[in-house]
């Protein structure tokens, strides 16, 4: 693939929350993984694109609105992080939070490898009580 790795990132950014499948598979190795921390309510390991589709039901169950802007994007040698602006409501409850994550985005064969994303106060993703 000729794009470069913030190029991919914001194909990536753009194409999955649509669930543009065409867009994002060629964006993807095959042993694509996204890590969440086990401090979030939707903490594991998502494999392979079936894992990401998991994940994004996931947080469609979990937040009636759950959005990522990338603001800032940081290339090194070996891959891009991300700094990205999320606002979402949690389903249960209805509160809403705005906050910073950081994804990191590992690449190997010229392909998004793995996402490991770093939530700036994981306690704003839990479901209200």
């Amino acid at each position: 693939m000729s794009q470069t790795p913030v190029t991919m990132v914001k194909t990536f950014y753009r194409a999955a929350p649509q669930a543009d499948w065409p867009e994002v598979i060629p964006l993807l190795h095959p042993d694509f993984e996204i890590i969440e921390s086990p401090a979030l309510p939707f903490s594991g390991r998502y494999c392979g694109l079936e894992g990401l589709k998991i994940l994004g039901r996931t947080l469609v169950s979990n937040y009636s609105r759950f959005d990522a802007t990338p603001k800032f994007f940081y290339e090194g040698s070996e891959g891009v992080i991300a700094r990205v602006a999320l606002s979402a409501v949690v389903r249960s409850g209805g509160r809403s939070f705005d906050t910073e994550i950081a994804e990191c985005f590992g690449f190997t064969d010229g392909l998004i490898r793995e996402i490991h994303p770093f939530y700036w106060n994981p306690q704003l993703l839990e479901s209200s009580e």
